[in-house]
């Protein structure tokens, strides 16, 4: 196989010079080199629960993707770091925040906050996932899972792909994507709900809060998971209001301001494929 130790040897002709001059100091200067090369592959797999069916969206627009890893040697891999990035339709699908569950990576590994970017130029964008440690991966298993929501896109068959990175040379990535479908059909296209309500996000009363309590309306568009945090300006989570699937409306919530600091803070909504944020400024 390619990726089996080889030995290998390699001869290197040596040509030296004093600037300006055209005989060589030490004529036929020979380097030879000995050694054994080798790589080692790792296979990253994404896949979901839904693979292989076909859904209606109506019954259950929630589908569970899994990221596993295999390797023909995970002793000399010695892996302790990796960026493993989805690529997926935007109008098929939507990551739901918060939904990130390590599953096998060992207990001193970090597993950062999923970045979701666009793709310029397509109509996909790219979920990366950042995650490292002091412990090597001792072995084959699932690494994390996360959710995304099903969205009625144009397409009803969609595929998504997963690239991957590693820190060391000698580690040879291989990846194998996945995919999804909902159903096609005159019957099951009526399960479409075409509301009257927006996503939307107004702004937070009193600001600045002084009173100890604040409050904040906001819409859901679509039945979806939704999640509601408050942010200092290091970028950390430093309360989370909301967390859980809300069906389409409007809400209203009602927050304590007591146990945090004074300063500014932002609360951020997500659902479904809308973010909002708003600055808040707390001064009990």
């Amino acid at each position: 196989a390619p990726w089996n130790d080889r030995t290998y040897t390699a001869q290197f002709h040596i040509r030296n010079y004093v600037q300006g001059d055209q005989n060589e100091l030490a004529p036929d200067t020979y380097a030879n080199i000995r050694g054994v090369g080798f790589v080692i592959p790792v296979t990253m797999t994404l896949s979901n629960d839904i693979e292989g069916q076909i859904v209606n969206p109506a019954d259950d627009d929630q589908v569970t993707f899994t990221v596993d890893a295999t390797s023909t040697n995970w002793n000399r891999a010695n892996v302790t770091q990796f960026v493993a990035t989805v690529i997926y339709p935007t109008t098929s699908l939507a990551l739901n925040r918060g939904s990130v569950q390590r599953v096998g990576l060992p207990a001193d590994w970090v597993l950062a906050a999923p970045v979701v970017a666009p793709i310029a130029g397509t109509n996909n964008s790219s979920i990366t996932f950042s995650a490292n440690g002091t412990t090597p991966i001792p072995g084959d298993g699932d690494l994390f899972t996360f959710t995304m929501t099903l969205l009625l896109g144009p397409t009803f068959s969609n595929d998504q792909e997963l690239e991957l990175t590693f820190d060391r040379a000698c580690l040879v990535p291989y990846t194998d994507g996945t995919s999804t479908e909902i159903t096609n059909c005159a019957l099951t296209k009526r399960v479409v709900d075409i509301g009257g309500t927006q996503f939307a996000f107004n702004p937070i009363t009193p600001n600045p809060v002084t009173a100890g309590r604040a409050r904040a309306d906001f819409a859901i568009g679509i039945k979806a998971p939704t999640v509601i945090e408050v942010i200092d300006l290091r970028g950390q989570v430093v309360q989370r209001l909301v967390d859980q699937t809300l069906t389409e409306g409007e809400y209203t919530i009602e927050f304590p301001t007591t146990n945090l600091g004074n300063g500014v803070y932002f609360l951020r909504l997500q659902s479904a494929g809308f973010t909002q944020t708003q600055q808040v400024v707390i001064g009990n």
